[in-house]
């Protein structure tokens, strides 16, 4: 759904739609991340936290119980939250005819280098028309536009920064940087490399993260 636009003022509270979403500093600290994932009511806050990129995690194989690839992770359903947390994965296969299937997070065994389902095949349905859900990633989030209520800086949302607590998968921080488009087009790796070589002090190389810390 295009033509979205996420608003903030110079006190960086940020609106996206029916949400108003207020910026705070990255947390990059173990125990910081422990400390912000009990006061968003975690329910594995004393594990230890893993970071994703969502682009890293878009288009990775979904594996049954038996381990069959079933399809592709297309987008990630969200609950509302303070964090919001995955609810569902939205899962695609077909290149021609290309069609949907909607799994509960209580499906997800666990995520490692793919997504690792507690059902077999047979239990998932796949429909030639994308699942409904509320509030999704990709939809509602990605690629959508920043800009302040004077309008005197526009930006967009090029990634998405997720928080692993235990099997629990949230968002934390959305990426509003160069950097974040160079990742999801998977030209990171050389263009990094290729900027510490020989563009070292530019601000490409610095994070452009802003927190979703409070979402009401």
């Amino acid at each position: 759904m295009a033509g979205r636009v996420l608003r903030f003022h110079h006190q960086y509270w940020l609106r996206v739609l029916r949400f108003q979403v207020k910026s705070g500093i990255c947390y990059d600290d173990a125990v910081a991340c422990q400390a912000e994932a009990r006061h968003a009511h975690y329910r594995n806050a004393m594990d230890a936290p893993v970071y994703h990129f969502f682009s890293e995690l878009l288009e990775r194989e979904v594996l049954d119980k038996d381990g069959i690839p079933v399809g592709r992770l297309h987008d990630l359903a969200l609950a509302p939250e303070p964090y919001p947390r995955a609810t569902h994965l939205i899962l695609r296969r077909g290149l021609v005819r290309r069609r949907w299937a909607s799994v509960p997070w209580s499906q997800v065994e666990q995520l490692r280098l793919n997504f690792d389902l507690s059902v077999g095949a047979g239990a998932l349905e796949f429909k030639p028309e994308r699942p409904a859900h509320d509030l999704t990633l990709v939809r509602d989030i990605l690629d959508q536009q920043v800009v302040d209520t004077d309008g005197q800086k526009v930006i967009r949302v090029n990634d998405a920064r997720l928080l692993q607590l235990g099997n629990e998968l949230r968002l934390h921080q959305v990426d509003v940087g160069l950097r974040g488009i160079v990742r999801r087009l998977g030209w990171q790796w050389w263009v990094d490399a290729f900027v510490e070589t020989f563009l070292a002090r530019t601000e490409y190389l610095k994070d452009n993260f802003i927190q979703w810390s409070f979402v009401q």
